[in-house]
């Protein structure tokens, strides 16, 4: 009895790290993630647009991946490019009012 417990058991470790194996295989074989980082920009108190529309704008900016903006907070998040996106529409569009 005690033998079939270890057995039972043993199976389990050996399965674990055999589909742990196949998992990062399938990994390599996926393309890297986007290079990308988080940026945080301040909105003006005298801003008074829409954020709903403001976030869909600044997502289709050159090199911006995703754009969120909490108007209560008066900040917008944005996923960028590292290596290149259009800084200067970015602040262009924070600076308008719709």
């Amino acid at each position: 009895m005690l033998q079939c417990n270890i057995l039972k058991n043993s199976g389990v470790l050996f399965s674990a790290p055999l589909a742990s194996a196949g998992t990062l295989a399938q990994q390599s074989d996926a393309l890297p993630p986007k290079a990308v980082r988080s940026v945080m920009l301040h909105i003006g108190e005298s801003w008074q647009g829409d954020a709903e529309a403001l976030s869909r704008e600044l997502a289709g900016v050159a090199g911006v991946h995703e754009a969120s903006v909490l108007l209560a907070d008066r900040v917008a998040y944005l996923k960028v490019s590292q290596q290149q996106w259009d800084e200067a529409e970015v602040r262009r569009l924070i600076d308008a009012t719709f």
